[in-house]
């Protein structure tokens, strides 16, 4: 097999709960060596989360945690023991990337920050990634991501017109905008320095990378214009853009953009164009307007005699796209993911055979993938502290007696 892209990078995470864990599982999957730093004293809260293997709670037996920290090593050390954090120092002189999402100020209580760190490794690459960035008004205050979806302005463009926000149904940047933009800015890093241009210190404000996908409200912001409107399913695009239900209580997502999708609609549902004030995407710009209010009626009325599989068959192969609206238990026997291998089976020493996500980018020649099930707490200590720092089998023995690797 060939070489893993990014085999021989070397990854000191002191990540946790989910957005930093995110960020670095991406580079294991692609051969990073991630050696995940924890302690028995301050557990991971999301090795605390439900939901958990066979429905039985325990520190190994998180999903959302195995989901997040597959391909990785764990060791469990007190940085607040001295020896602890000798070789947490010892373990940042070998690597090549340290990262964390702690709030600011969290790493320079144990001497961690980059101002020290790049003294024990100036080849260093160096994340932080706080709430709010390191510095400003709000650089100590904490949270999770459902701070950052208030914070961000996507709770005020989430929901249904004339009635309040509501929630994007998970905690979004800990999953998309934040962990990605991390990956990316590391890869970045050790690519300059591969070709000499040393360490790198690198900041990610969550809050900032969150507020990236406000792009259409923040011009309208600037352009003085109306301010956020809460569209519920519209779009000011695509319209008419509707999620309606179908038969058994399922439900059907739709767009329409072109005059030619829009007359294709109109023979499926069996409505005479010229009932519509006007047969043009222009006359279905607002849910006021009448031609949108009648289309939308024999939409749903059409949508109410199928299934939303059988919706979404018809008008896909009309070229109007559609989507059934999926559940998690869909999504494990969806044809088309089953069909990429996107569901991969790990057999974890406690969880036994359980499903993740298969790596999503491919290299065709040197693909990612799931190298190892999420680790047990400190399951590798040993094998770290003896092979990659090079202790001896009594001095571990000596370390471990004294509560170090607690």
């Amino acid at each position: 097999m060939s070489a893993m892209p990014l085999e021989g990078v070397r990854i000191a995470d002191f990540t946790w709960v989910g957005v930093g864990p995110f960020a670095t599982k991406f580079l294991a999957d692609f051969g990073a060596d991630v050696i995940k730093i924890e302690s028995t004293l301050n557990v991971d809260v999301v090795r605390k989360g439900r939901p958990f293997a066979g429905g039985q709670p325990g520190l190994n037996r998180s999903g959302y945690f195995a989901n997040r920290n597959s391909s990785k090593r764990s060791v469990t050390v007190n940085l607040k023991n001295p020896e602890g954090l000798i070789l947490a120092k010892d373990l940042i002189r070998g690597s090549d990337v340290v990262i964390n999402n702690f709030s600011s100020g969290v790493m320079e209580k144990f001497g961690l920050h980059y101002a020290e760190v790049s003294k024990l490794n100036s080849e260093i690459v160096y994340v932080d990634m706080p709430m709010q960035g390191m510095v400003g008004p709000h650089s100590g205050f904490r949270g999770y991501g459902a701070m950052i979806n208030a914070l961000s302005g996507l709770y005020a463009s989430t929901g249904l017109p004339g009635r309040r926000p509501i929630g994007t149904g998970t905690n979004y940047p800990d999953h998309v905008p934040n962990p990605l933009h991390a990956a990316i800015a590391i890869v970045a890093a050790l690519e300059y320095r591969s070709h000499g241009g040393g360490g790198r210190y690198i900041e990610i404000s969550q809050l900032e990378s969150t507020a990236n996908v406000l792009g259409p409200y923040l011009m309208e912001a600037l352009n003085a214009t109306a301010p956020d409107e809460i569209l519920g399913n519209n779009h000011a695009v695509g319209l008419p853009q509707w999620v309606l239900p179908c038969r058994n209580e399922e439900w059907c997502a739709l767009t329409v953009r072109t005059d030619e999708q829009l007359n294709k609609l109109f023979a499926i549902i069996g409505m005479d164009p010229l009932q519509s004030a006007k047969t043009s995407i222009d006359a279905h710009q607002s849910d006021q307007s009448d031609a949108t209010s009648a289309l939308k009626e024999y939409v749903a009325r059409w949508l109410s005699k199928q299934t939303a599989e059988e919706a979404m068959t018809i008008l896909q192969n009309s070229g109007i796209p559609a989507g059934k609206v999926k559940n998690a238990k869909d999504l494990l026997n969806d044809p088309q993911l089953m069909h990429r291998g996107h569901w991969v089976s790990v057999d974890h020493p406690e969880m036994g055979k359980s499903i993740h996500d298969g790596p999503v980018a491919q290299l065709k020649k040197t693909p990612a993938r799931l190298s190892r099930p999420a680790p047990l707490l400190g399951q590798h200590t040993r094998e770290v502290m003896l092979e990659v720092l090079n202790l001896k089998e009594d001095e571990f023995e000596r370390l471990r007696l004294q509560g170090v690797f607690t």
